[in-house]
């Protein structure tokens, strides 16, 4: 990874703030440390948000049931019980797709733009859209190479 510290900011904006992630994350030791502690049900809310998803689309695109953080209120963890975490693969999973999020507005300079590219048919994914590829771990890495490859003027 070894991005800015203001990536890793934006990276904690897409989880729901520092909050909802427990601390401030300023390297990739420290979003380790985050995917094996688990993360807060509540992260849940601002990766759907982004991808306009509900908690069906969210239970799909993370390969597991996902019935906590929609219903939580906004200023709250109420919903949530105290110390709840997701489990490793589905926190994993949701860090890896705020990482995808956070590179893809910083490589576009907005998040419109990054959401009509997503959604776009590109040669360099085999004619499909690049958010066909965002629920394996090996699809977003594949995701964030080409978001480097555009980021230094070599497409694909």
């Amino acid at each position: 990874m070894g991005y800015s510290p203001n990536f890793y900011n934006e990276m904690v904006a897409v989880l729901g703030g520092e909050e909802v992630v427990g601390a401030p994350m300023r390297n990739e030791f420290q979003v380790h440390d985050l995917a094996q502690k688990g993360i807060s049900p509540e992260a849940l809310r601002g990766v759907a948000s982004f991808f306009e998803l509900d908690e069906k689309g969210m239970s799909a695109l993370l390969d597991t049931p996902v019935h906590v953080g929609f219903n939580l209120p906004n200023s709250s963890k109420a919903g949530a019980k105290n110390g709840e975490h997701l489990a490793r693969r589905a926190t994993e999973h949701l860090i890896k797709l705020a990482e995808l999020i956070a590179r893809g507005k910083e490589v576009f300079e907005s998040e419109a733009s990054f959401k009509r590219w997503l959604n776009t048919r590109i040669g360099a994914f085999w004619g499909k859209k690049p958010i066909e590829y965002v629920n394996t771990l090996t699809g977003i890495e594949i995701v964030l190479d080409e978001l480097g490859r555009i980021e230094h003027g070599i497409h694909s």
